[in-house]
């Protein structure tokens, strides 16, 4: 079976359980025979940017594996092609590897020889941090439910680990509704699942209409990325359901997984919020990823208060973007790769979110974090969901719009969700403006498209 063979099997039943052994990972392996493409496989060769489409390539050294572009559209009917314009070793070896990065054209990681060695070693590196007690402790007794496409972050990094520890595999392919999710969750076993919080926001409200009626024994512990998670969520999960949800944190660029946040020793016998205050931190970094936070040019203190975009360096860290010759402004002179993430780092190392840098909002100078004001509408018991976004406003630059979906039969009004709020922040992070809808835009890997919401709400403060 070669390696298209495998992922056309994997992306072609509703749910595939897959006990990793031996044989398949030589599959995985295996040059592809060379062969001319189908009509199909034309179509998804030339349409790699084509916003219908959910693509991943996997590549890897020209000598040992050819690559291959995997992609699948909205009806679920999957493409395989080989990327014939791969550039060999003597132009360079370079390797393109799609990242996802809610952007409306996403950005392609550059991977020379050198770096690929590197990246190589970094998954197998990867593979074993994720099984460290206070990371993941994925180990062979596991059942993995990756609720992450593998064009997103490499599904991060799990499918890899599952190969590495010999976990049996479960993939949701296109299902990944709350009723969907829960249903497979609780039929397969699963001990460890992963995904974006809008997924297990959708389980949650599966789980809330029926108390105790599933059985999620095996289920030890749901790991959270992709965005913030709201405090509330993960408390809900473990008082009302009994069930660990672990924060983390990481980027395709840095093959994935960056951060975990468990609890530390010292904190095993604090109550119960205040270790709900640190775990919905995004954690401290995995050995040999280093951090640091910069604001104006220069590095600030680990005192989890001053907020900078958080930098990473490592020796799998990306260090050069597709097709990017001169200087990068995404990546700094003495190294670093810069995320884009405003955080704060606490004085023990742990990393806390504070927003995207393009999220924030800035309003008369000073900066308002759309995530914690988020993570706040969404602690109302009537609110299934909320986006905050930053709209023009004539007067303060930008003031704070909240998008808001209150949960089925519940009602709220703008000024009570407003006044929910105002305990919590001072008066000017309020949102001036709280709109109702059915739904919120989702990218293709489930977080709020908030560049939509920016465009449809862009002259809503106009006439303030």
């Amino acid at each position: 079976m070669n390696s298209p063979a495998v992922f056309r099997a994997l992306a072609a039943v509703r749910a595939q359980r897959l006990f990793c052994c031996a044989p398949l990972l030589l599959a995985l392996l295996c040059p592809a025979p060379a062969r001319a493409l189908t009509p199909e496989e034309e179509r998804a060769s030339f349409h790699l940017a084509d916003p219908n489409l959910q693509i991943e390539l996997v590549a890897a050294e020209p000598d040992i594996i050819s690559p291959v572009a995997i992609a699948w559209d909205a009806a679920g009917r999957l493409f395989v092609a080989e990327m014939r314009d791969y550039p060999n070793a003597s132009e360079g070896g370079r390797i393109k590897l799609l990242v996802d990065r809610d952007h409306d054209v996403p950005h392609q990681v550059l991977r020379d020889h050198e770096l690929l060695h590197r990246r190589l070693a970094g998954e197998a590196s990867q593979c074993v941090e994720q099984g460290l007690v206070d990371a993941l402790g994925i180990s062979e007794g596991d059942v993995l439910l990756p609720i992450v496409p593998m064009f997103h972050v490499n599904a991060w990094g799990l499918p890899f680990t599952g190969v590495m520890f010999g976990c049996g595999q479960v993939f949701p392919g296109p299902y990944l509704d709350g009723a969907s999710v829960l249903d497979l969750i609780v039929r397969e076993r699963v001990t460890l699942t992963a995904g974006v919080p809008t997924v297990w926001l959708s389980m949650l409200q599966e789980l809330d209409k029926q108390p105790g009626a599933h059985d999620l024994s095996a289920l030890r512990t749901i790991a959270i990325g992709g965005s913030a998670v709201p405090a509330s969520m993960m408390a809900a999960y473990q008082q009302r359901h009994h069930i660990r949800v672990v924060h983390a944190w990481g980027m395709t660029e840095l093959t994935p997984l960056g951060t975990v946040c468990n609890c530390p020793a010292s904190l095993k016998d604090a109550g119960f919020e205040e270790q709900l205050r640190y775990r919905a931190r995004q954690g401290k970094p995995l050995p040999f990823v280093e951090t640091r936070a910069v604001a104006d040019g220069r590095e600030v203190p680990w005192d989890g208060q001053t907020m900078g975009e958080l930098e990473v360096r490592g020796p799998w860290v990306a260090r050069q973007y597709y097709n990017v010759d001169g200087p990068d402004q995404r990546f700094s002179d003495d190294g670093w790769f810069r995320t884009g993430d405003v955080v704060m780092i606490h004085p023990d190392g742990c990393v806390e979110l504070t927003d995207r840098a393009k999220d924030l909002v800035k309003s008369g100078g000073e900066w308002i974090s759309s995530v914690a004001l988020e993570n706040a509408l969404m602690a109302h018991p009537a609110v299934a969901e909320a986006a905050v976004v930053a709209v023009p406003h004539p007067k303060w630059d930008e003031r704070p719009l909240a998008v808001v979906v209150l949960r089925k039969d519940a009602l709220a009004t703008a000024e009570e969700l407003r006044a929910f709020l105002a305990p919590q922040f001072a008066r000017w992070w309020l949102p001036d403006a709280i709109e109702f809808a059915d739904e919120i835009p989702r990218t293709s890997v489930g977080k709020f498209k908030k560049s939509l919401l920016r465009e449809q709400f862009k002259d809503a403060y106009q006439n303030a």
